[in-house]
């Protein structure tokens, strides 16, 4: 299928919906357009992965299992440890049994995932100043704050049977 060249864009078309329309389409928008370009800038790990590792080291004193990630991330079990083995293979985690339950496996962060987080600091923020480029203070605290309320939402949605 060809998008004539004088089609509007994607945000153009968001422009004339209803608030809460426009919205919900800016944030499916935004998040496919920062895994895409995430996944270019990035290089050898997806965003996906890299998402994975930020969380690893971010929010746990030690090796979480695969359960605590897939709830951090608000994603499937499965879908951690699928990441998860894709990152073992590159040598960037070690998928390790628990050794109280040997049905968990822990995700231990490896010093290849150190080392490739100290060299690319620098590009990490470069990156974060340019997306982030022409946006306020106060417009980022008010995003912040409506990002969250969504969260909340969305969190207290997921036990909710919403196909009533």
């Amino acid at each position: 299928m060809t998008v004539p060249a004088d089609s509007p864009s994607p945000r153009q078309q968001l422009e004339t919906f209803e608030p809460q329309k426009a919205a919900l389409g800016m944030v499916f928008l935004l998040a496919n357009q920062l895994e895409t370009v995430g996944n270019h800038f990035l290089g050898e790990l997806t965003s996906k992965q890299w998402f994975l590792l930020a969380n690893l080291d971010s929010f746990f004193q030690a090796p979480p299992t695969i359960s605590q990630v897939a709830q951090t991330m608000h994603i499937s079990h499965q879908n951690v440890k699928q990441l998860a083995l894709k990152l073992q293979a590159k040598g960037f985690v070690q998928l390790q049994k628990d050794a109280q339950d040997q049905r968990a496996w822990r995700i231990h962060l490896t010093q290849k995932a150190y080392a490739y987080s100290s060299a690319r600091l620098g590009k990490d923020l470069a990156f974060l100043e340019a997306l982030l480029n022409g946006v306020s203070p106060v417009s980022l605290d008010s995003f912040l704050a409506t990002a969250l309320q969504i969260h909340d939402n969305l969190t207290r949605m997921e036990g909710q049977d919403l196909t009533e």
